[in-house]
């Protein structure tokens, strides 16, 4: 516990209304109450604050005797002195001070108490009351002052506020040689005085006991505003006349009554009684106040002094008892406590370090911190620590430090740099097995995907072999049929264009399912460009309106201030089709679908939320009124070959593709569903920066021109493909030079051959794939053009499916009439 725990001030601020201070061993405030504050206003002109060097706040031999006065204090020394401090121009007053140390638990100082109060209107009327004493039976001043000295050596070696009293009143009633002197406690009811104890001679009856001042005159008010109540003779003072029965039950004719004031509240009463009549001379009655302001200013003081070390004792005690609840928590605390330096070095550890790492403590005592450490964490708790040193924040990180099995404890540590900087403390709690739990809890999860991924490929297995073995039969069947009519001489020329439209056509339904599979497996080859997402929508209306029919209204709204996104712009197209036609499925009664598009700026939070990089997108989104998907369904509608149609109807691999192809554009796919409100498919894609998207005339895909456009160099490893592509080449006007493998490719392109285009299989045998080479060829050739053809794509080759600027991709199977197309836009033939 500090000396500064402001709990402790509670206390202290209860006390009582005199000024009251503490201090701490370097002289500075920690705590003050409101009457210090006011009184250090009233005479200095400003309020100390927490923190001051208290005798810094005086000048002179002031500040010199205040800090001799607090040294005493804190060198554990309990005492009381009166001294003047205060200001010329705003007096200088006489003030009691009584000191007391304070001690934490192992009795060590930390700091002293510090209570004044104001005598110098005390001081003046207690000197002019002594001269005022008289000779009266014998008893001269002299004889008075003597006896007030004595007193005041008596006072000095007394402790207990009834012995002061009881002297105050001897010493009172002996020298004045009357019946009863002592001092009496106002009650509760402001009306009652109390005796508890006083001085009478032999014979005399007892006043111990409660009184109504009321039986005795009506003369309470007058000693309520601080007025002595003196009375020579009870049976004739108007005051005491009517109540006269009451004083002679006590055998009393004359008395003085002196009220005792604290805080301007009437509290107490000295009481001086005598059985004869009595003329109270100045010099009886000024000794007697002297006395009686005496009393009340040592038991005052001394009151304050048990006060002070009862407070004192009680801080002690809390102490104690604060630091043996730390300590118990320290002790059993299963979290790893610590105490430290700047520079790594650990002043006290809990013992939750030797249950948490096996080492005894003597080991860990003698082993510097980074000596237990990872290696690989080490330059990360340096930087933490000059973290805390130069920042003076907290901060946290994970820790791995070595068990004395040789194993490693994952430790994650919160830490803070201590108020006064000179170190830090720090909480550590081991993560291990949460760590470990987590990485088994993904090795299962990583388990079931696999299984469920199997179980897909055997699904795909399946769905391929029929769905090829039908496509399959119908190209032999319709090439076996040519064949058998020509061998006949039979075949006409309607049945030849039925016959290869059938082969064709189912061609074509082939290649659309590669599509579709590389699309799902995120492995598709994307030719991205900048694309106008809001015009490519717009373009698209006519289509997807003869595609979902009659009975469904298409909303279209546009979107102003669209941004660019960076895509593929056929594989957008082929996006919005497919989820189109799911949206009409399940409207088969009509309804609504609605296509738009929208900017979306995410951070931190919201990309996480959508599995996104924070940045900026553009979305489509794609929402029908129909009816609706389950929780479950919808959770597994991205799921391969996952559908709800019946058998024959689909093969659940559109959703997968849509799902593929926007993850694969560097973005997301999301699904909003509840059943009988309708779907919303959100397309996400990363916003492109740039020129906008670039205007394409139609190519000319006629290939029958021969005019003269350059050379083409064609690297292809099948034969029969490099023959068919080498023959459109040339229809194109381009003199072909031929190479079966990407080496004799190089060989070609590093020679002095002119070389306007490259075609070029991006799988080639030799070791050297269509990529590489063209790499390789790229600095002797900076702006060759490029066309890549490819029956697959493999993501090493094409960089996750993304081509680089200026590069072109066809992917196979295509038609002649396609390639054609493509070269003649590379070659500027339009």
């Amino acid at each position: 516990m500090e000396p500064n725990d402001l709990d402790l001030w509670q206390l202290v601020g209860q006390l009582d209304p005199e000024p009251i201070c503490m201090f701490d061993t370097g002289y500075r405030l920690i705590a003050f109450n409101r009457a210090h504050d006011d009184e250090f206003l009233r005479i200095y002109g400003f309020r100390p604050r927490i923190g001051d060097v208290f005798p810094d706040l005086f000048v002179g031999e002031q500040a010199t005797l205040m800090r001799s006065l607090m040294k005493r204090a804190l060198a554990g020394e309990s005492f009381t002195v009166v001294e003047a401090f205060g200001q010329p121009d705003r007096g200088v007053p006489r003030w009691e001070i009584s000191y007391a140390p304070l001690r934490d638990a192992s009795g060590a100082i930390f700091g002293a108490f510090h209570r004044a109060r104001d005598l110098t209107t005390d001081s003046l009327r207690s000197r002019t009351l002594v001269s005022l004493v008289d000779a009266r039976r014998g008893v001269d001043d002299a004889d008075l002052r003597h006896v007030v000295g004595r007193l005041d050596d008596q006072l000095r070696d007394l402790d207990d506020p009834d012995t002061i009293a009881a002297l105050c009143a001897r010493v009172v009633g002996e020298t004045l040689e009357v019946a009863m002197t002592g001092f009496g406690t106002m009650l509760e009811d402001d009306e009652t005085l109390e005796v508890l104890r006083g001085w009478s001679v032999p014979g005399a009856p007892s006043i111990v006991g409660p009184h109504r001042l009321s039986d005795y005159g009506d003369f309470a008010d007058l000693l309520r505003r601080g007025h002595d109540f003196i009375v020579d003779d009870i049976e004739h003072d108007p005051r005491t006349a009517t109540t006269a029965a009451s004083w002679r039950a006590l055998g009393v004719r004359a008395a003085v009554n002196v009220p005792v004031l604290e805080g301007g509240r009437y509290v107490a009463m000295f009481f001086v009684l005598c059985r004869q009549v009595r003329h109270w001379t100045p010099s009886e009655l000024g000794f007697i106040r002297n006395v009686a302001e005496r009393a009340r200013l040592n038991i005052e003081r001394r009151r304050a002094e048990l006060d002070l070390r009862r407070l004192a004792r009680s801080l002690e005690n809390q102490i104690g008892e604060r630091t043996r609840e730390r300590d118990r928590l320290w002790d059993t605390s299963v979290d790893l406590l610590v105490h430290g330096d700047f520079d790594g070095t650990i002043i006290r550890r809990s013992p939750s370090w030797s249950r948490t790492l096996g080492h005894d403590p003597a080991f860990l005592e003698a082993t510097p911190y980074l000596e237990l450490a990872h290696p690989e964490d080490v330059e990360g708790v340096i930087a933490n620590m000059r973290i805390l040193r130069r920042e003076g924040r907290s901060t946290r990180r994970s820790t791995r430090l070595r068990h004395a099995d040789g194993s490693w404890r994952t430790i994650d540590w919160s830490l803070s740099p201590n108020p006064e900087g000179d170190g830090f403390n720090a909480v550590g709690r081991d993560i291990t097995d949460r760590l470990e739990a987590e990485a088994s809890r993904h090795h299962l999860e990583e388990q079931l995907r696999q299984s469920q991924k199997m179980e897909a490929v055997g699904q795909l297995t399946g769905g391929l072999a029929h769905d090829f073995n039908n496509l399959l039969a119908g190209i032999m069947g319709a090439l076996e049929l040519m064949q058998r009519r020509i061998a006949l001489g039979q075949l006409s020329a309607e049945s030849q264009s039925r016959y290869i439209a059938t082969a064709r056509g189912a061609a074509v339904r082939a290649a659309s399912l590669t599509h579709r599979l590389l699309a799902f497996s995120r492995r598709q080859p994307l030719d991205p460009r900048p694309v106008d997402v809001d015009a490519r929508i717009a373009d698209m209306r006519e289509l997807v309106q003869r595609t979902v029919g009659p009975t469904i209204e298409l909303e279209t709204p546009a979107a102003p201030g669209l941004w660019t996104a960076r895509l593929d712009g056929h594989q957008l197209e082929n996006a919005i089709l497919n989820l189109c036609i799911n949206s009409r499925d399940a409207m088969p009664e009509g309804g609504t679908i609605t296509i738009a598009a929208s900017n979306h700026a995410f951070d931190d939070r919201a990309a996480r939320e959508r599995d996104l990089p924070p940045g900026e997108y553009v979305s489509v989104r794609v929402a029908d009124t129909g009816a609706g998907m389950s929780e479950d369904t919808r959770t597994r509608a991205f799921e391969p070959f996952f559908t709800t149609k019946p058998m024959g109807h689909g093969t659940g691999l559109g959703l997968s593709m849509v799902y593929g192809f926007a993850r694969q554009s560097g973005g997301q796919a999301r699904i909003e569903s509840r059943p009988g409100r309708g779907t919303i498919v959100a397309l996400y894609f990363p916003r492109h920066v740039g020129p906008g998207e670039a205007a394409e005339p139609p190519a000319d895909s006629s290939y029958g021109a021969n005019e003269r456009a350059g050379t083409a160099l064609l690297v292809e490893d099948e034969p029969s493909m490099r023959s068919l592509m080498a023959e459109v080449l040339r229809e194109q006007g381009l003199e072909v030079r031929e190479a079966e493998d990407g080496i004799a490719g190089l060989r070609i392109l590093r020679s002095d051959a002119v070389i306007d285009l490259v075609v070029t299989d991006i799988g080639l045998p030799g070791g050297m794939n269509g990529r590489q080479m063209i790499e390789a060829a790229r600095p002797l050739r900076p702006n060759l053009k490029v066309l890549y053809v490819t029956g697959y794509a493999e993501s090493a080759v094409v960089g996750e499916g993304l081509l680089a600027p200026g590069d072109h991709l066809l992917t196979k199977p295509f038609t002649l009439d396609a390639f054609a197309a493509r070269i003649g836009a590379m070659t500027g033939r339009r």
